[in-house]
C-alpha cells in the first residue's frame, strides 16, 4: 500500500490550490459587480491558504532538524 510523504502531500495539495486560484481568476474575468468582487476575495483567500501551507511546511521542517 502506498503511504504518501509530506512533501508529496503539500505539493499535491499546492497543485489544487493553483487550480482553484486559476478558475477563480478566469470566472472573475467574465464578470462583474459584486460577483467579480466575490470571486476575486475567493482567489485571494485560496492564494493565501498556499502561502499559509507553504510557510508552516517550511516552519515545522526547520524544527524537526
Amino acid at each position: 500500500m502506498f503511504t504518501p510523504t509530506i512533501p508529496t502531500l503539500e505539493a499535491h495539495a499546492n497543485s489544487v490550490l493553483r487550480c482553484a486560484a486559476v478558475a477563480a481568476q478566469t470566472a472573475g474575468e467574465q464578470l462583474d459587480g459584486t460577483s467579480r468582487t466575490l470571486v476575486i476575495l475567493l482567489m485571494h483567500l485560496v492564494e493565501t491558504a498556499g502561502v499559509m501551507g507553504a510557510v508552516r511546511w517550511s516552519a515545522s521542517t526547520r524544527a524537526a532538524r
